[in-house]
């Protein structure tokens, strides 16, 4: 084991250092900003937890500088905006008992808060033809998806979505992404559209045409990389 104590659980984003920590009930990990010099400002884990003699001590915690851990240099609130309870366990192993080592924050609304330290990417330029064949679905179909695109697109395109349904059709779409998957709805076009198929029915049953068969989806699924430029 190395004599040099292990650093503590944080990651370094444009240049600030981000803690990793763990609320009292749940198995999230946050992230929790620096504030020094702040009144709130608290120690990454509490003073007892360093008492070999309290309850759920664990030897692995003296693998960590005390004094860094101790150190009243964090937020009281994650980045999500709640409270937490103390680091979460890092490579030098748990801080208390039944503790597991987290490397990575999963909480999605501290991400969410931390790409704001971001840059926004440059938009590609695919994404004004997406969002007009995305409109021209909902339009059609009262929804639209796009598959494949790549996670740093997803916010340009879904503003951009937005913007061609307000302009097209007069209102606001929502938005819902899985990793690389896109879904745009508007309940609006979903009514427009339910009312125009209810006619069309209506008008076949009096002129005896035959109901016609359902679309197979080509028409309102997109595939991010079929627009790429050649």
């Amino acid at each position: 084991m190395s004599s040099e104590p292990a650093d503590l659980n944080a990651i370094v984003v444009d240049g600030k250092r981000f803690l990793l920590g763990q609320a009292g009930a749940g198995l999230a990990v946050h992230i929790i900003a620096t504030a020094l010099g702040t009144d709130d400002a608290r120690p990454a884990v509490p003073a007892l937890w360093l008492d070999r003699t309290s309850r759920g001590y664990v030897d692995s915690i003296v693998g960590y500088s005390s004094a860094a851990l101790l150190d009243r240099c964090w937020s009281s609130r994650t980045l999500c905006g709640i409270e937490w309870q103390a680091m979460a366990a890092g490579e030098a192993g748990p801080l208390r008992a039944l503790q597991e080592s987290e490397l990575a924050p999963t909480c999605r609304r501290c991400l969410t808060s931390l790409d704001r330290h971001f840059p926004d990417p440059t938009p590609d330029e695919r994404i004004g033809l997406l969002a007009l064949l995305i409109a021209e679905a909902v339009e059609e179909h009262g929804s639209a998806e796009v598959l494949g695109v790549p996670g740093d697109q997803l916010k340009a395109l879904r503003a951009a979505t937005r913007r061609e349904l307000r302009r097209r059709l007069g209102f606001n779409g929502k938005t819902y992404v899985h990793d690389d998957f896109l879904l745009v709805t508007c309940d609006e076009a979903t009514e427009q559209v339910r009312v125009a198929k209810s006619h069309e029915m209506v008008q076949s049953m009096h002129l005896g045409v035959a109901e016609r068969p359902p679309p197979d989806g080509a028409e309102w699924r997109l595939h991010w990389h079929t627009w790429s430029s050649p």
